[in-house]
């Protein structure tokens, strides 16, 4: 398990590194809702938030994102028809 969360956390440092910015700099994470992820005792929130404890949010649903999502689109088609 703990090499799985290494390799998701190891390209998010990268990028990070890459461009300067600190954990403490981080303001929020957007995550889906996997069991890797979203872990009790372990996983990349958990790991994350040992890293800046104070995340606006780490949590996100990907069904929400899909709703409006499709809510948009029947907007903007809905307008341009």
């Amino acid at each position: 398990m703990w090499q799985q969360l290494q390799k998701i956390l190891k390209p998010i440092e990268s990028i990070l590194g890459e461009y300067d910015i600190k954990w403490t700099q981080v303001l929020s994470v957007l995550i889906d809702n996997c069991s890797t992820v979203r872990g009790v005792k372990s996983g990349v929130e958990i790991l994350v938030r040992q890293k800046n404890p104070h995340l606006l949010d780490v949590s996100f649903f990907l069904n929400e994102l899909k709703v409006l999502q499709n809510s948009i689109i029947s907007q903007v088609d809905s307008r341009h028809c």
